[in-house]
């Protein structure tokens, strides 16, 4: 297992437990020793995924990030500020290409992603959510 990599991908709104991704990240290396751990982030409706070994996701050429005011979704904020997530996915050409997520998050100055979590107050959504 010298050269494991492993990928979680978030996607616990089944599970009542909050957990952070450090913490995750802790436990998984408890785990899986040596092991290299990452984390992905996209969802089903995106053909494009970001990828991350760190605290920050590079966006890629198919797909760009945007932090919108919560309370305004027409208004893009400054790189740093805290706001929702919304997706440009560039590699769906005939079908949603953008997405304006209930995921918090901010973008540094390099462009980088930073994920925070959910906005408060939000309804859980998703593939891994049954009601």
């Amino acid at each position: 297992l010298d050269n494991l990599i492993v990928i979680e991908t978030g996607g616990m709104k089944k599970d009542k437990r909050r957990i952070t991704r450090t913490q995750l990240h802790q436990q998984l290396a408890s785990c899986f020793g040596s092991a290299r751990i990452c984390s992905e982030y996209g969802m089903t409706e995106c053909l494009s995924q970001l990828y991350s070994d760190g605290p920050f996701f590079q966006q890629n050429d198919q797909m760009r990030i945007q932090v919108y005011d919560p309370t305004d979704p027409r208004a893009v904020l400054p790189s740093g500020t805290r706001g929702r997530i919304g997706i440009i996915d560039l590699a769906n050409i005939d079908s949603l290409a953008f997405i304006l997520t209930d995921d918090l998050g901010r973008i540094d100055e390099d462009g980088r992603v930073e994920i925070l979590g959910r906005i408060d107050q939000t309804d859980l959504r998703g593939c891994n959510y049954l009601i």
